[in-house]
């Protein structure tokens, strides 16, 4: 079961999220994790877009995901990303039974 792991990131100290990046490359490929997009100027649809930047990050599985985000390596240097501004974050799940809540999912999910 893949897991997607979405990060929304603005950037107000760029040298800090510089020693960020410095320390978080290639750390998600030792845990399964390829990099799927990251753009700094994506197409909005809906709403309003305050943030510097999109990452979207698949794992081959939950326990992966999980491993990556609380090694040792990814929990020393995640300071450097709060420090460095504001990030809204969230993973989802492949193969798992989902509720809808509000109204219906498009039918193309199907």
């Amino acid at each position: 079961m893949a897991c997607y792991f979405l990060a929304n990131i603005r950037i107000d100290d760029p040298g800090e999220y510089e020693k960020y990046l410095t320390g978080v490359r290639g750390l998600a490929s030792r845990f399964g994790g390829r990099y799927l997009a990251v753009d700094q100027d994506p197409v909005v649809l809906e709403g309003n877009w305050h943030y510097s930047r999109a990452v979207l990050i698949e794992f081959d599985s939950e326990s992966a995901f999980q491993r990556s985000y609380n090694s040792r390596e990814y929990q020393s240097i995640i300071g450097h990303r709060f420090a460095a501004g504001e990030a809204r974050t969230a993973c989802w799940f492949t193969g798992r039974n989902r509720t809808w809540t509000r109204g219906s999912p498009p039918a193309a999910i199907f």
